[in-house]
Order: C-alpha cells, then structure tokens, then sequence
C-alpha cells in the first residue's frame, strides 16, 4: 500500500508534465478547403479543421497552400503541397520517438522548438528517410528529387540501400537518382526557415 500511495503522488505531480501539446492549426494560407482523412474540411474557420485533426490522421495540404500545424512534442511545422500522416501517439513520457510519413511533391519545413528535448523525429518519404534529434530544415521533394536544407542542427538522411548522409547546420543536399549530391541553401529559404524558428521557439 505505501508503494501504491507514492506511484499516486507521482503521477498526481507529474501529469501536468508527462504529455506533449496536442495538435495545433497555427494557421492556413491559399485555401479555401483541405483534405482530413479523405473528407474536405473548409478551411474558412481554423476551428473545423482543429476539431478534425487527430493524432494519426492524414493531412493533404494543396499545392499553393501552406499549413502551419504545432505539437507533435513541441514541434512547429509548415507543409505545402504534401500529404502528411501525424504521429499516431503524440502524446510521450519523458522524451519518445515521433514517426511520420510524407507523399507527394512540395515542402515541409519543420523546426523543433526547446521542449523537443530527449525525444527524436523520423519522416520518411518513400525513397528516403530523415530523422533528427533537434534541428531546423526543409525538406522539398519534386519530380523524384528531394532537397534538404539545415538551418541549425543536424538531420540524418539514409536510402532504401542503407547509405545514410548527415547534413549539418548551413548546408544542403539533393538526393537524386539514389545518391547524394551537394546543394547550396537558397537564401529564400534559410530566410523562411528563419522565421520558421522564431516562431517555434514560443510553442
């Protein structure tokens, strides 16, 4: 009994602290509508599309439209033109591993923000797979290319043939045709990402 007492303060102490935020819609830019799961939600209120969003549901976000989601254990992300899977479980206990996947060509720029800590996050895309720990990049995938750009951090980058490539803070990299190759940062996006990290670091 006295063993069963303290694990109940624990848990009573620790319960405002032992679940990451939720989902949030920060904002939606060049649309009307998007797609939840296979359902249209209208984009006219954030409200519709906040109550539809749950962890592992599936976002498809047009390609002129940007959607700012935060969450996903403290993490500030914008996609445009992709269609993404959250996390199924965003909600960890001291750290975790967070798991998405990324379809079709566009953008998604994601910074994690200091209540990231002790937890790592893992996109894959098919004909890649990134994880990080800690850091601020795009990833950009057109016509069969993926381009990665690291503002701060590191990202890790690994191919369907067990090469792996880490990219560091002010350096970019394009994988094509199954291989890596170096690619400048364009200053727009470093920029975008700029600000992209300004803004997480208040979620």
């Amino acid at each position: 009994m006295p063993v069963a007492a303290a694990a109940a303060i624990l848990i009573f102490m620790f319960a405002p602290f032992m679940h990451d935020p939720g989902l949030n819609i920060q904002s939606v830019q060049g649309a009307r509508q998007i797609v939840l799961n296979g359902e249209l939600v209208p984009c006219d209120e954030l409200s519709p599309i906040q109550a539809a969003l749950q962890p592992g549901c599936r976002i498809e976000v047009p390609a002129d439209a940007t959607v700012e989601v935060a969450g996903v254990g403290s993490v500030l992300m914008d996609l445009q033109g992709v269609a993404f899977t959250f996390p199924d479980t965003p909600h960890r206990v001291f750290g975790g591993d967070f798991q998405s996947t990324v379809e079709g060509d566009g953008t998604v720029r994601m910074a994690t923000a200091p209540g990231f800590a002790g937890k790592s996050y893992r996109l894959r895309l098919g004909d890649a797979e990134l994880s990080t720990t800690g850091s601020v990049f795009t990833v950009a995938r057109k016509g069969g290319e993926i381009g990665i750009s690291v503002l701060e951090g590191e990202l890790e980058a690994r191919l369907p043939d067990g090469s792996t490539r880490m990219v560091g803070p002010g350096s970019g990299v394009m994988i094509r045709s199954g291989a890596f190759m170096p690619m400048e940062m364009d200053e727009l996006e470093v920029e975008l990402l700029r600000s992209l990290r300004s803004r997480a670091v208040v979620i």
